[in-house]
């Protein structure tokens, strides 16, 4: 039987320490550059609504989280850090719905038929200004908000990038959307992609998201008979000119073609995803 003396166990003990100090050095070292690297390949900060500065307490408070403002309506902000339910995630004063990435999301408006052609637009300033000509990809992630006085469904949700910021005061004008959802996004339990690309022919510096179209360009429905109410949930907002970060989804196990929209059902993320980059 072999044994070891006290130098020998030592000496094992100290090898052992620093191979495992090695290990944890490299796995920290590649998850913070793998980390860095996705943040780098954003081009909207805090897409996932996460970084704010107080918690919300009522609705049209989206300036707490930051980075986000109102570029036109009052854009709302949910946070799992909210006390009493109102504006907390997942359950809160419109619905409940986990959220996608963290504990945070957005809310907007994106219909209302008693209130003819009111919209409420994200904003936010992009990292760096667009380059003209390159190609660009761009998604975000819907859910319908369900409760009383809100159970209506549209379409035409989308990402438009701009040259000047707006506000509520100057809220920005509808129409030509870069990317957008053609078909009625009505599902209240998953999170709905909508993604496309498009070519950057300007340096464009912020980005808006909403309903780019008019009452009588958008497609809704009611769940219950009221006139419809449309509310969504918004989070998880990419720019990029790197396809492979803004698609970064599941492999999807079946495909079919929705008039301009093609619905891809994600089962590992139950997700939908529409991407349209064409005029309703």
């Amino acid at each position: 039987m072999f044994s070891f003396g006290p130098l020998c166990f030592l000496s094992l003990t100290s090898l052992f320490i620093s191979v495992m100090r090695r290990f944890f050095l490299v796995l920290f070292l590649g998850n913070f550059l793998l980390i860095s690297r996705l943040d780098s390949q954003n081009l909207v900060s805090n897409g996932s609504f996460e970084d704010h500065t107080d918690c919300p307490e009522f609705l049209a408070q989206i300036e707490l989280c930051q980075e986000w403002w109102g570029g036109g309506g009052t854009p709302d902000y949910y946070n799992s850090c909210a006390e009493g339910g109102f504006m907390s995630v997942p359950s809160n004063v419109l619905g409940f719905q986990p959220s996608f990435d963290g504990v945070a999301y957005s809310g907007i408006l994106a219909f209302h038929q008693n209130a003819p052609e009111y919209r409420e637009f994200l904003m936010t300033s992009l990292v760096s200004p667009l380059v003209v000509g390159q190609q660009y990809f761009a998604s975000f992630r819907v859910s319908t908000s369900y409760t009383i006085g809100y159970r209506g469904f549209c379409n035409g949700l989308g990402i438009r990038l701009e040259m000047d910021s707006a506000s509520f005061a100057e809220p920005i004008s509808v129409g030509s959307p870069m990317i957008y959802s053609a078909q009625i996004v009505s599902d209240t339990s998953i999170w709905t992609v909508v993604s496309g690309s498009f070519i950057a022919d300007q340096p464009y510096r912020y980005l808006s998201l909403g309903n780019f179209y008019t009452d009588d360009e958008t497609s809704v429905k009611s769940s219950d008979g009221l006139p419809p109410v449309c509310a969504y949930y918004i989070d998880d907002v990419r720019i990029s000119a790197d396809s492979g970060f803004v698609n970064s989804l599941a492999e999807p196990i079946s495909i079919r073609a929705m008039d301009c929209a093609d619905v891809l059902w994600n089962s590992l993320r139950r997700e939908i995803v529409y991407s349209s980059t064409t005029p309703l």
